[in-house]
């Protein structure tokens, strides 16, 4: 796949996840809104800074009004301020474009919380590195 090929993907990726879920306000009562799929609704989307496809994904979600929380690589910050608080009030939803590393981490911090991931696609992305868009619910 070329760069082409893999920013269209993304971005496709990306419609699709923003598409599917309605936006969720930052102070939205729990428990969280669902959709008519029976999936709670998007409160967020995180995506790896670090790579092109994933800031086009952290962009549209922002446009279509769900909080964007970038990162460099490092979640840590990112799920003790940002996630953590929200899934403990039971915000909704997450989805995200990182890489197969972080989407591991993520797994298993939302099963502390009764979350799960829904769907996963991956992506080529750098030499040797991938991404991986997913939702988890």
């Amino acid at each position: 796949m070329n760069r082409r090929g893999f920013v269209i993907s993304g971005i496709s990726a990306a419609g699709m996840l923003t598409s599917a879920l309605p936006a969720v306000p930052a102070s939205s009562p729990a428990p969280a809104m669902v959709t008519p799929a029976g999936i709670p609704a998007l409160f967020g989307v995180v995506f790896d800074r670090r790579f092109e496809a994933a800031r086009l994904f952290g962009r549209a979600a922002a446009w279509r009004g769900h909080m964007a929380f970038g990162y460099d690589g490092d979640l840590t910050a990112t799920w003790l301020h940002r996630l953590e608080p929200r899934w403990s009030r039971r915000a909704g939803a997450l989805a995200g474009m990182t890489t197969p590393a972080a989407l591991f981490c993520l797994e298993q911090l939302a099963a502390q919380h009764w979350l799960r991931v829904v769907t996963r696609t991956g992506h080529a992305a750098r030499r040797g590195q991938a991404l991986v868009s997913w939702v988890i619910a």
